[in-house]
């Protein structure tokens, strides 16, 4: 009922179009051309369970990301929506390299699946009818690719700015690139990984909302450009030392 009572209710349509960033003239013009609910903005597009047009999507998804997803860097429909489900939960949570697909690694995997879209708890969801199995990482360059995507992704969102995701990234690669000292390891790319993580639970430690507040400032751009230098981050970023005596065998007499 609750649901039923949302999905045709006036004020909710409001309050969804402006948590979604629709200025007050667009729900002004979507009113004034009948659509004041959920349940009439749907069906203007189409039927319950239709298939959404491939093109219309894509089309719709470059026109946000600004032809930011050409080539390796465009994100999978999957990924897109791991970071929408975190903007419409107000909560953050980590996406590992092995889950941030391309969109052509979708489309040669999944040429059977549909997108449908669906109405739950009152809201309109993109769900696709399978998933990827996790990528195998074997590289540095396949890893930064797929964080690369991560970062399209929360920018789509609107939960992190592109260019402060890509500032963090580089300076996370930035410690695989150093030489190493004399007597320790260089920092590895598990490292990194582990790192990465930490960072993303230390984010999400802050408690703050991590939708953009009314100014369009975004909380977790702020977090991010010093997440780095926590204390724990740092450490988990230190070279380790390398293993003394290490394949050496004793003397014969």
């Amino acid at each position: 009922v609750a649901m039923t009572s949302q999905v045709d209710s006036a004020a909710y349509f409001s309050q969804r179009a402006a948590e979604v960033y629709l200025t007050t003239r667009v729900i002004t013009a979507l009113q004034d051309a009948g659509l004041k609910t959920l349940s009439q903005l749907a069906f203007c597009v189409g039927q319950p369970g239709q298939l959404l047009p491939q093109t219309d999507f894509d089309n719709w998804t470059n026109s946000l990301l600004q032809n930011m997803t050409i080539g390796p860097l465009e994100p999978s429909h999957g990924l897109l929506d791991a970071a929408m489900q975190q903007w419409d939960s107000r909560s953050l949570k980590h996406i590992g390299p092995e889950k941030c697909h391309s969109r052509e690694e979708e489309v040669q995997n999944l040429k059977s699946a549909a997108s449908t879209v669906s109405l739950e708890g009152g809201k309109l969801k993109l769900v696709d009818s399978n998933s990827l199995q996790d990528l195998e990482i074997e590289g540095s360059l396949q890893v930064l690719q797929a964080l690369r995507r991560r970062g399209v992704a929360y920018h789509f969102a609107q939960l992190i700015s592109w260019d402060v995701h890509e500032r963090y990234i580089d300076t996370l690669f930035k410690y695989v690139t150093r030489p190493a000292q004399p007597g320790y390891r260089k920092v590895s790319l598990r490292q990194v990984l582990r790192a990465d993580k930490l960072a993303f639970a230390k984010l999400a430690e802050q408690g703050e909302d991590i939708r953009a507040d009314v100014n369009g400032k975004l909380p977790l751009d702020i977090a991010m450009q010093s997440v780095l230098q926590e204390y724990e981050l740092l450490v988990a970023l230190l070279p380790l030392p390398e293993t003394e005596g290490k394949g050496k065998k004793g003397k014969s007499k």
